[in-house]
């Protein structure tokens, strides 16, 4: 096998979506039993399985966590990466992506990785306790999320 391939580290890609509904953006609370951040708010999403784009990674992860199928507003934005320092994936490349999606409906079928859910104002988003990495996202989409808040 070619040096150069073997020789290159195992890769997380993440995909979260803001999730925007009658002027409102979807926030889901982390169970309590999580071992990263639990209980922190977050927007739906999680890891790309091994051969999936990001696209269909993201419809699923929000048919998985939140039950809603969600129409693109915006083409994807790539704005964070770092080396994980959890126990689990501790020293892989983390690289995150965020979209941005609308949807006709606010009725939420809750996964079970999660404990609540609220439809809030983008500013009511910010004074949530949310994980850095959603005020993250939040921030970077604020100006093409204005379009549809």
């Amino acid at each position: 096998m070619n040096k150069a391939v073997v020789s290159r580290p195992r890769v997380l890609l993440v995909i979260r979506a803001i999730l925007i509904s009658d002027s409102k953006i979807l926030l889901i609370q982390r169970s309590r039993n999580d071992s990263h951040e639990p209980l922190k708010w977050e927007i739906p999403g999680g890891k790309l399985d091994k051969g999936q784009d990001v696209n269909s990674a993201a419809q699923r992860e929000l048919i998985e966590e939140v039950g809603i199928f969600a129409t693109p507003l915006s083409s994807l934005s790539f704005f964070d990466s770092d080396i994980d320092g959890s126990t689990k994936y501790k020293g892989l490349p983390y690289v995150r992506f965020v979209c941005l999606y609308k949807c006709e409906t606010q009725k939420v079928r809750l996964s079970e990785e999660h404990e609540g859910f609220k439809w809030v104002t983008f500013d009511e988003a910010l004074n949530e306790d949310i994980t850095e990495f959603t005020r993250k996202g939040l921030l970077a989409w604020e100006k093409e999320m204005n379009k549809y808040l």
